[in-house]
């Protein structure tokens, strides 16, 4: 009786130590695809990156219109009007001209 416990806590025992190691390569490849795949993994800090490089670039551009509308808005302030400016934009956008000038239209 006391040989046939003594197999069978061998056997226990070896059986244990497989379960554990399948436990850890388990948990291992687990956590390595989720360091790969995962939310917080590499793949997602890539594409978080990419995502941040086009959105500075879409700022930088936003920042180049603003200022370009600023500049114009500030151009049509009464005290930085500039004549020349609002002559051209007047005879362009509303077809205006003066006495005595021909106007030609290019199609």
């Amino acid at each position: 009786m006391r040989e046939y416990f003594i197999q069978n806590n061998a056997k226990s025992v070896k059986y244990r130590r497989i379960i554990t190691i399948i436990l850890l390569i388990s948990l291992s490849a687990y956590l390595v695809y989720q360091m790969m795949n995962g939310d917080r993994g590499f793949l997602a800090l890539f594409k978080l990156s990419e995502k941040h490089r086009v959105l500075e670039r879409d700022i930088s551009n936003l920042d180049n219109q603003k200022q370009s509308l600023e500049k114009k808005v500030y151009m049509l302030k009464p005290e930085s009007l500039n004549l020349d400016l609002l002559d051209e934009q007047v005879r362009r956008k509303l077809g205006y001209s003066k006495e005595g000038e021909t106007v030609y239209v290019d199609k």
